[in-house]
């Protein structure tokens, strides 16, 4: 997979998490905790459940071979992050760890996204995935969780307005 189209991707993904944040900053603390207003339990927990697909992938693709990886170390515990403020901090450092990773990948060899990683999944079955198809599966993921916390805030009267990938080409580019 193109190199430059992962960074891009990446790129627009931290942005939508930290435009996120922002909205979320606005919610009371009650709001940010409410667990009936959908998406994976309430706002607070679905950023948690997001930063920590990041962090646990972040770690399989980094070991390459993750069939003995303990998942349970890698659970980011939501009463360590339990205000927005703790959450933009931690994720703030799995960003930069992921960003490193990016920067890194190469066309060829063992930094190509072309790698294969290898991970021990449900039941026991072996997983063999190229890091570029993990890479989709957690930008997919986040997607899908940052649409959520959207409607959630949008529900608490804090819509956090457009997050499309042009919007963030036009920040990135210093068009808005």
């Amino acid at each position: 997979m193109h190199l430059e189209y992962l960074r891009l991707l990446y790129g627009y993904n931290d942005w939508a998490n930290r435009h996120l944040l922002d909205a979320a900053e606005q919610l009371t603390p009650e709001q940010l905790q409410a667990s009936d207003i959908g998406g994976y339990g309430s706002v607070q927990s679905t950023l948690v459940h997001t930063m920590d697909t990041e962090w646990a992938w972040l770690n399989v693709m980094l070991q390459g071979d993750a069939r003995g990886i303990d998942w349970e170390w890698l659970e980011i515990d939501p009463a360590e992050v339990a205000n927005v403020g703790a959450i933009r901090a931690r994720w703030a450092g799995i960003e930069a760890e992921l960003q490193s990773f990016i920067a890194g990948l190469e066309g060829e060899g063992e930094k190509s996204p072309d790698r294969i990683v290898v991970w021990e999944g449900d039941a026991g079955a072996i997983r063999r995935r190229p890091v570029w198809q993990i890479m989709l599966h957690v930008f997919n993921h986040g997607t899908q969780h940052r649409s959520e916390i959207a409607a959630m805030l949008t529900l608490a009267g804090h819509s956090p307005g457009d997050m499309d990938i042009t919007r963030y080409l036009n920040i990135r580019d210093g068009l808005e």
